[in-house]
């Protein structure tokens, strides 16, 4: 569980630095922000909404993943990915997630599928989500407002797991008080 934390700013458009009642606290945006989707994912019922892309998109799969679609395609669905088959190895990509901010969402699905097509995935929901939450997360590099880097503190605050990603990489580096002061030569 993370304490109250105030923004003090960002450094390297990356990481959100943050004062603690125990140190400072560095939190990694992107981390960060992929743990409060992933949790959103699974926490939202059975179904995800949908956004219609303006332009609908041709994506090509490869021949070993078109075996692979329908045993996943109502997943797909809930997760709100809309599509069609459209010939030999394409499908027509329609829609995507409403939380699904990747610059490029024929990569995206193309992701979610691929993950989704192997056979040692145990949760598939699960890896769906994961995907999903990586590609809509804010990226590395992205400045932030000091209003924006409050919200997302405030979302990581409410999560179940607000230490790691949904991949296991930290969101949050702590330095505590006697840290700082043992290396600044006060201890």
């Amino acid at each position: 569980v993370l304490p109250l934390l105030r923004v003090l700013g960002q450094t390297q458009n990356t990481y959100i630095v943050n004062e603690g009642p125990d140190g400072i606290y560095v939190i990694d945006q992107h981390a960060a922000h992929e743990r409060i989707l992933y949790e959103d994912v699974l926490n939202d019922s059975k179904q995800l909404g949908s956004q219609a892309l303006l332009d609908s998109l041709v994506v090509e799969l490869e021949s070993s993943l078109i075996d692979s679609i329908e045993p996943i395609r109502q997943l797909l669905t809930d997760m709100g990915f809309v599509f069609e088959h459209f010939g030999d190895n394409s499908y027509l990509l329609r829609g995507v997630p409403t939380i699904f901010h990747s610059s490029d969402p024929r990569d995206g699905f193309l992701d979610v599928v691929t993950k989704l097509s192997t056979d040692n995935v145990d949760d598939r929901r699960e890896e769906a989500a994961k995907t999903i939450a990586c590609h809509s997360a804010i990226r590395a590099g992205k400045k932030l407002s000091i209003a924006e880097m409050e919200e997302l503190i405030k979302l990581l605050e409410t999560c179940n797991q607000p230490q790691t990603c949904p991949h296991g990489r930290p969101t949050v580096i702590h330095l505590t008080n006697n840290y700082l002061e043992t290396q600044f030569g006060r201890r």
